[in-house]
């Protein structure tokens, strides 16, 4: 059961940080409201679980969850900043033009 649930914080934290740093194209507001949101779904995953019978809510569950999202958010960081450093690698020794096109593509 712990080993599902540190699954599936670790990819929700890929996908809300991907999201959020195409959406702000900016890595650390996108890190960081990462973070906040992955702890916020811990939370009311721990809270919903009161209602269930034979469960209740554990600051370790938070906690191991939160902790599994940052493993999936530096992940996802990692990679997103790895394809940033190479495009502008691209755009510096000319393969791409500043709009991130290949030489030789004709403009839309």
């Amino acid at each position: 059961r712990k080993l599902g649930h540190v699954f599936e914080f670790l990819l929700l934290g890929i996908i809300v940080c991907s999201f959020l740093n195409i959406l702000f194209r900016r890595s650390f507001p996108a890190v960081l409201l990462s973070v906040v949101a992955c702890f916020c779904v811990a939370c009311t995953d721990e809270y919903i679980q009161q209602f269930a019978d034979g469960r209740g809510p554990l600051w370790s569950d938070v906690w191991l969850d939160t902790c599994s999202a940052c493993v999936g958010i530096l992940l996802s960081g990692g990679c997103l900043a790895v394809f940033w450093y190479i495009r502008k690698l691209q755009c510096a020794i000319g393969f791409r033009n500043s709009r991130g096109d290949l030489r030789g593509e004709k403009g839309r």
